[in-house]
């Protein structure tokens, strides 16, 4: 079982539609050749030039979900801002005591999802201040004390979600 997040910024329920269908085809092994190769031609190249990324207020929502109690939208929201890169990061450190409840968190997968996204702070003045601010230090050597002996099928995940 495959579960696939599509994400279409100002796009429309047919191409979404589209899309899905051919891929589930391609997925499923019921997709010729031709429709593979019309599949891929029609994918438009990847150019970021002119792409604002979004700020840390713009990513308000997205940390709105971090706070929520179903550890699937946890995951989910720390996913997005992953791909924020730094903003990301520092939109999750500007609201007070997040990440601190996330390193925290019982559930394994949104413990690992907060990790990767630390992963992505970089060494600028404004993030450091809020790693220290927010003492993400002290927040992960807790949670690490706090752990206990992970199952195989989590340990399992652990390693898929580290490579």
């Amino acid at each position: 079982q495959m579960r696939f997040c599509f994400r279409c910024d100002q796009g429309s329920r047919d191409v979404f539609l589209d899309v899905y269908e051919r891929c589930r085809a391609h997925l499923m092994g019921e997709a010729t050749p031709s429709t593979s190769a019309e599949l891929l031609d029609n994918i438009p190249p990847l150019d970021m030039e002119g792409v604002d990324m979004p700020t840390v207020e713009e990513l308000s929502f997205e940390v709105d979900m971090v706070e929520d109690t179903n550890e699937s939208v946890k995951c989910e929201a720390l996913s997005v801002l992953c791909d924020c890169g730094d903003v990301g990061a520092q939109a999750v450190l500007s609201r007070q005591g997040v990440m601190g409840k996330v390193l925290a968190d019982e559930a394994t997968c949104v413990v690992i999802a907060a990790c990767r996204l630390l992963g992505h702070c970089e060494s600028n003045e404004v993030t450091i201040k809020l790693l220290i601010d927010e003492e993400v230090a002290p927040s992960l050597l807790e949670g690490l004390l706090a752990t206990e002996p992970l199952s195989a099928k989590a340990n399992k995940l652990a390693d898929a979600l580290v490579e």
